[in-house]
Formats: C-alpha cells, sequence, structure tokens
C-alpha cells in the first residue's frame, strides 16, 4: 500500500527548538542548539498507530517576525504546529501573534488545517519558567488548537505523541475533504545525516506560477 503524505508546517519564535523537536521526532536524537538562516524542509518515512507515511516537515527560519512565504507555505501544508519556549515569555507574545496571523489569513483550506500548540523546553527548572502550563492551553483552545508540553532535550516520546497526532489530524482532515495532494517539486536538495540516521533535507522553494 502507498504510503500517505503529510506535509508539516512548524512556526515560532527564534530558538524556541523548532529544529530540535523536528529532528527529535524524526530521528529520535537531541541535536542541541542549531540554527539556519533560511526555511528547510526535512523529509523521512514515520510509523504511525500501524499506519505508514511520507513525511515533510518544513522548519521555517525565525530571522522576521513576518513571513513574506506564509501564505504560500499554508498552501503546502496539511498541518501547523506552532512552539514557543516557556522560560521566554517574548517568545509566548510572539506565537500568540502568529495564531491572530493565522486566523486573519484563513481561506477555506487553511481555516481547517490542524493546528497544534507545543510548549517547549518544560525540562528546565521550575523558577525559570515564565509561562504557565493553564495560560498555554487556554491560548491554544482559544484558537481551538491541540496543546502539547513537551522537550526536546529530555525525551522522545511526548514529542513523537505530539507530532502523531499532528499526522492524525492531517490525516482525518484528508478523508472528509476527499481531495487529491497536490505535490510541489523543489530543486536542489541534499542528503544530511543527523544522529545515525538519514534524513532528505531540502530548501524550501515556494512554488512560482
Amino acid at each position: 500500500m502507498k504510503a500517505e503524505v503529510v506535509n508539516i508546517l512548524v512556526l515560532g519564535a527564534e530558538n524556541v527548538g523548532k529544529s530540535a523537536l523536528t529532528v527529535r521526532f524524526l530521528t529520535k536524537r537531541f541535536i542541541g542548539d542549531y540554527q539556519s538562516d533560511e526555511d528547510t524542509v526535512y523529509q523521512h518515512s514515520v510509523d504511525c498507530q500501524e499506519e505508514h507515511y511520507n513525511v515533510s516537515v518544513l522548519d521555517t527560519c525565525s530571522k522576521a517576525e513576518e513571513n513574506r512565504n506564509l501564505a504560500e507555505q499554508i498552501r503546502w501544508a496539511d498541518a501547523i504546529v506552532v512552539v514557543y519556549d516557556v522560560s521566554r515569555y517574548q517568545s509566548f507574545d510572539i506565537m500568540q501573534d502568529q495564531l491572530r496571523l493565522l486566523n486573519r489569513m484563513a481561506t477555506k483550506k487553511s481555516s481547517q488545517l490542524p493546528t497544534v500548540v507545543l510548549a517547549n523546553k518544560v525540562d528546565l527548572h521550575p523558577k525559570a519558567h515564565k509561562v504557565g502550563r493553564d495560560e498555554g492551553k487556554l491560548l491554544a483552545e482559544e484558537y481551538g488548537c491541540q496543546f502539547f508540553e513537551v522537550s526536546a532535550a529530555d525525551g522522545w516520546q511526548e514529542v513523537a505523541q505530539a507530532f502523531q497526532s499532528v499526522i492524525k489530524l492531517a490525516e482525518q482532515r484528508r478523508k472528509k475533504i476527499r481531495s487529491p495532494l497536490v505535490m510541489r517539486k523543489r530543486s536542489g536538495s541534499v542528503t544530511r545525516h543527523v544522529a545515525h540516521k538519514v534524513l532528505q533535507v531540502v530548501s524550501w522553494s515556494p512554488k512560482r506560477s
């Protein structure tokens, strides 16, 4: 049986752990501090609840507050993950701004995209936490998002649970709308070895008309 394709868009402020969470989910390994000056797509095969998926995760660069490619990225995506750092309230504010922006940009498709909020770095000492669990959960509920507390540094299971939830929500939505996916070709692909597992990594390139 042919594997289903799921495209996941990951948003969040700089240094909240978007890349670390992505690689932790796909490889079970922690890459530590990682910074990129471009949007990057990680491609990997994933088993989720006895189903096989070819998952592409678009890890967005956070150099600017407004992403000029966001509208195109939303059209590409099947689901969205928005990340903040529990030890930095500014990252929570930015996440809230991104949820507002997604809500304003909502179209017939994007308004229905499953969206999950991840509160990252919960392994830090409680005194370092600047954003409480209830505050994050309430905001997620306000925008109709699922909410997960995770730590890219501390373990794979919670991260996997969050991303697997995203995959299943995307699959449920796909079954409802019964529309074929449009696959976008990308150029300039390279292969990067991350913690003894191979990820296919490509630079994000929006489709041009």
